[in-house]
This record gives structure tokens, C-alpha cells and sequence, in this order.
């Protein structure tokens, strides 16, 4: 943000002065030279005029409503002087190395499902989404101080799928992660599945996304996915079961790479013993954690 400041400026003689003034006007002349060396060879700062938003670890730059964001965004003014012109072109506030660049992403993470929604149940009773709730909260922590995050829900709530893509909107996100469990009437269904929108987007006022857009989109929900898919069965040792594409609520009116992953069958009694377990809980959530890692530094 530029700061508008009134420039102060210096009136000009409307008129030339005569040489026979000169000699009465010298001592003047002497110290209107001293004083604008003077001003000339004051300090100008390249940052003055601007305002930059810097966000506390794994915060968000723009909070929304909505959103839960675990620390507040600081605001530091770096002063009120108009800008140097005689500075570099290069943005002084651009990213110099990759932990910088790291430091600039937006992971949304989207725990499925809350409060009167439960989702799927298993034999044993395990709930999706308690389930989906703590991998999220565990990939969280793996996240933190690489990049900024953020999560749809951070407690047992009802949050509907318009509200979901439109936080991650707000928030002006990186990547979109929504957290599920998968569910079969066959109780040997099991695995890791990810799902990724179609090459046709429509926003939630029901206005279709330009072809290349929504293709650009969709490529980008790709990469994503596979990193995601790949890193999820290295962490837990699981079946994958590929990506698909899927009209997907959540998906609509999304405005960057999004992908829905399904980390386990809970309807699969031994899997669902797995999905309950604490410990391998944090092994998805290292899988989710490395695999988004992996796409924003790769793009692919």
C-alpha cells in the first residue's frame, strides 16, 4: 500500500534577475546555494510511503471470516516520506531465498465434515470427523514455520461446503486441502484415494469458468494430487487408489489447486482401527504435510 503524501515544493522567481542585481544580491545567492546543498544531500529512504503486512508464523496475510488462523497479522509501517526515485526497480520486498518464498504460501486445510455433519461411521464406532479434524490438526504443526496455514475449522462445527471454498478464497490460498475418510459396502475396500475438480469450473453464482482457466486450474489440482498421493503412501505404507476427477461441492467457486483426499476406508474394520490410532494419524499427517511441501516447490 502507497501512502499519498502532499509534495512540498519550492517557488520558482517568476522573473529573471537583472546582472546589475547580482552584486547586491551575492551574500543571498551564497546562502539559498548552501541551503539547497543541504537538502539534497539528506538521507532518502527506498521504503518510505509504504505499509507492509507481515504475518506471525502460520498466518495468514489476508484473515477471514471464518478462517481460523492461529496468530494475528502484524502491521509494520516503514515510514511516511515519498518514495526514492532514484532507488533499484527491484521490489525490495521480494522474495531472495526459498525459506522466504516457503514463508509466502497459503495451505488451507479443510477438516471434512463437523459438528452435525459426522460423516462416515465405522463397525466400531469411530466418527470421520473426529478423525479428519486431528490429522488435520497434526499436518498443522508439521507445517508450521515452512509456510502460512490455516484451517476451515479448528473445533466440532457444522461448516458448509460454500463456506469452505469461500474462506480458502478469502484467505487467498495457495492450495486447498479437504480431509476425508472413504466408506464401501464391500468391508475389504481400503487404500488412499484423492480426488481433483473437472476441467469444468462453475462458480457458486453458477457462471462457468473459461475453458482455459478451468483447465489451468484443474492441471495444476493434478499435480497437487499426485504429490499427495505419492507422499501419503510412502508415510503410511497404504494401497493407492489413484486420482480422480470429480464433481465435488467443495470444489466449486475454488480459487487455486484444490483436492479432496480420502486418507482411509473406515467402513474396513482393520482400517478403521488404523484411522483411530494417534500414531498413524500423524503418519498421514506427515504424508499430507510433505506431499503439499512438494507442489509448492515444484509446482508439480
Amino acid at each position: 500500500m502507497t501512502c499519498s503524501m502532499p509534495t512540498r515544493r519550492f517557488p520558482h522567481a517568476e522573473r529573471p534577475i537583472r546582472c546589475s542585481m547580482l552584486g547586491h544580491m551575492a551574500p543571498l545567492v551564497l546562502v539559498l546555494l548552501c541551503a539547497c546543498t543541504a537538502l539534497a544531500s539528506l538521507p532518502k529512504s527506498p521504503e518510505a510511503g509504504r505499509v507492509v503486512t507481515q504475518a506471525a508464523p502460520h498466518a495468514l496475510a489476508a484473515a477471514s471470516e471464518g478462517l481460523a488462523v492461529p496468530n494475528p497479522v502484524e502491521v509494520t509501517e516503514l515510514g511516511t516520506a515519498p518514495a526514492n526515485t532514484d532507488a533499484p526497480t527491484t521490489d525490495p520486498a521480494a522474495p531472495s531465498s526459498p525459506a522466504e518464498r516457503r514463508s509466502r504460501w497459503v495451505v488451507v486445510l479443510d477438516a471434512g465434515h463437523g459438528g452435525d455433519d459426522a460423516g462416515e461411521s465405522g463397525p466400531a464406532g469411530t466418527l470421520e470427523k473426529n478423525v479428519t479434524l486431528s490429522v488435520a490438526a497434526k499436518a498443522v504443526a508439521l507445517l508450521e514455520g515452512s509456510c502460512q496455514v490455516a484451517m476451515t475449522r479448528t473445533e466440532d462445527k457444522t461448516l458448509g461446503a460454500a463456506a469452505r471454498a469461500t474462506a480458502a478464497n478469502n484467505a487467498r490460498g495457495s492450495v486447498f486441502v479437504s480431509i476425508h475418510l472413504g466408506a464401501s459396502a464391500s468391508p475389504t475396500a481400503n487404500g488412499i484415494e484423492v480426488f481433483v475438480p473437472s476441467d469444468t469450473i462453475t462458480a457458486p453464482s453458477g457462471r462457468s469458468v473459461p475453458a482455459a482457466s478451468a483447465r489451468e486450474g484443474a492441471d495444476a489440482s493434478k499435480g497437487l494430487a499426485r504429490q499427495l498421493a505419492k507422499a501419503l503412501v510412502q508415510s503410511t505404507s497404504a494401497t493407492s487408489r489413484g486420482v480422480h476427477t470429480v464433481a465435488c461441492r467443495v470444489f466449486q467457486g475454488l480459487n487455486m489447486p484444490g483436492v479432496l483426499v480420502e486418507v482411509g476406508f473406515i467402513s474396513n474394520a482393520t482400517e478403521e482401527a488404523l484411522l483411530a490410532d494417534e500414531a498413524y494419524q500423524g503418519k498421514i499427517a506427515t504424508g499430507i504435510a510433505s506431499g503439499i511441501l512438494a507442489f509448492l516447490a515444484t509446482g508439480d
